[in-house]
């Protein structure tokens, strides 16, 4: 696995989860757990999954995560998909 260096107009965030994604991309996580605020796991989420996800429309608050929600992400060939988990249920 390469990480570069930041890169020219890379804002510190941008390098962050760049180097992230790259990390489980390449590496041997094919699972994640993750316990979070709504915008933070959302931008990780959509981060991880090139912004290839289907969320929920927002909201009072503007969240499209709401609370208590679950989120599975799993890597397949090199890519990361996410899926809400509904109550009750675990998707594999």
């Amino acid at each position: 696995m390469i990480l570069r260096e930041v890169q020219p107009g890379e804002k510190p965030t941008e390098m962050a989860l760049r180097m992230l994604r790259a990390t489980l991309t390449h590496g041997s996580v094919s699972a994640l757990s993750l316990v979070s605020h709504a915008a933070p796991l959302e931008e990780l989420i959509r981060t991880l999954t090139s912004g290839q996800l289907m969320l929920p429309q927002p909201d009072s608050r503007g969240a499209r995560i709401g609370t208590g929600h679950v989120w599975q992400l799993l890597q397949h060939d090199g890519e990361w998909r996410a899926q809400r988990v509904l109550d009750g249920g675990v998707l594999l």
